[in-house]
């Protein structure tokens, strides 16, 4: 028989490559089982780690002794500061849990999350139609990420993973339950706002200012229906605690803007300049980028505008909305280690998506990233590679895939 050589193009390595190409279910079921032996692996071997769960379970336990008073449920870290579905929800995970005592549970409920989160995302940049190999990137690469889900049960998660799958249903174009979901992310903490700018972009486009009107609709009357015992009880109390836009970070917790000094973090001013930077990036992306050209002020405001065609493509969907989240979280006025997982799987999207930037550069982006976020206490060091990190992901957005041509469509 005579021998086969053995070249680049049918070698061991160039098979695993076509398998991860070819193979997107069997990779991300290899990958969750992965991901469950590590969870398990950290659960039962790394220490649990307290920080805000006793705090949860006594707030919820105020709200469970039937307090229905935003300002009189406090915990340990201070008072409530989370709307309605959190109370709801943290209420039923103090009842499974002994009232908070059976930690080794709720870390398996959260590592349930961990894994569901990842299944969504994964399906996120299936819609998108980016390669299999991403979905490596992160799968058991990220302690900080691992922690705050499986060592430290925040909040934080239950919220990214109720957007992210607003984020999928969206793509879909179910609008209705896109909107139910976004709500339900809202009700458990208001970082879910981040996104709401893109979901407007992209509602805009899909349908007009009909379709936001019907989006917004569905949202406010949701949170309106899960506050409602509080409403009635004290609708001030509830919407300033709910919903505190202007509440004070301590400066030793922040991650992002350590390098600025105490005196500048927590000055006013400062505040007002990332504020009006937040809104200066979004105006200008939603302008000059993520809007298809054909689309004119006249149309957005039109109620007989009912979108572009052909529709928007679920990629540039995600898109919109992970670089509208991003631009939030670079302009946000401090970032606690709990909310590194607001962002952290859709790094490679954006990353990925921008083709200025060399790989090597890619990989740079990502390890500084991950080391800032590893860094505790935060140091002025780590701080300003985050921001330097983050403005070199700024610029790749910006120069990522533009809109495909449309017309316009209406009654």
């Amino acid at each position: 028989m005579e021998a086969t050589s053995v070249g680049p193009n049918n070698g061991g390595f160039s098979i695993v490559l076509r398998f991860v190409k070819h193979n997107f279910w069997e990779i991300l079921y290899m990958l969750i089982a992965f991901e469950l032996f590590i969870c398990t692996f950290i659960i039962n071997f790394v220490a649990y780690t307290e920080i805000d769960w006793e705090a949860y379970m006594e707030e919820v336990g105020g709200f469970l002794n039937g307090t229905y008073n935003y300002s009189l449920l406090k915990g340990s870290t201070g008072p409530l500061v989370y709307p309605s579905g959190f109370l709801y929800l943290f209420s039923f995970l103090s009842k499974v849990t002994n009232e908070g005592e059976n930690i080794k549970f709720a870390q398996y409920l959260f590592m349930i999350l961990y894994l569901f989160n990842f299944y969504i995302v994964a399906k996120l940049y299936r819609r998108a139609a980016l390669p299999t190999f991403l979905l490596f990137t992160m799968a058991g690469l990220s302690y900080r990420v691992h922690s705050i889900f499986v060592l430290r049960l925040f909040n934080d998660c239950i919220c990214t993973f109720f957007a992210y799958l607003s984020i999928l249903y969206l793509t879909k174009y179910y609008y209705n339950t896109s909107a139910l979901v976004f709500s339900l992310a809202l009700s458990i903490k208001m970082n879910a706002l981040l996104f709401l700018p893109g979901f407007l972009v992209i509602l805009t486009c899909c349908g007009g200012i009909v379709l936001c009107f019907k989006f917004g609709l569905i949202v406010i009357t949701s949170q309106i229906i899960l506050a409602l015992p509080f409403l009635y009880y004290a609708p001030v109390d509830y919407m300033s605690k709910a919903f505190e836009f202007n509440r004070v970070f301590f400066f030793k917790w922040t991650v992002n803007w350590r390098f600025i000094g105490e005196g500048i973090f927590v000055n006013p001013i400062f505040h007002k300049f990332l504020l009006v930077t937040h809104v200066a990036l979004l105006v200008i992306f939603a302008w000059f980028k993520w809007r298809p050209k054909v689309l004119r002020i006249v149309d957005i405001v039109s109620p007989s505008f009912r979108g572009l065609f052909p529709g928007m493509e679920p990629r540039e969907m995600i898109s919109v909305l992970f670089e509208c989240n991003f631009i939030g979280i670079l302009c946000s006025r401090t970032l606690h280690y709990q909310f590194y997982c607001w962002y952290y799987h859709t790094i490679p999207f954006l990353l990925y998506s921008s083709s200025r930037l060399p790989y090597p550069a890619v990989v740079l982006l990502v390890c500084l990233i991950e080391y800032s976020w590893n860094v505790y206490p935060s140091t002025n060091t780590s701080s300003f590679l985050l921001l330097i990190s983050h403005l070199f992901i700024l610029a790749s957005c910006w120069n990522s895939r533009k809109y495909v041509n449309r017309s316009v469509k209406t009654e």
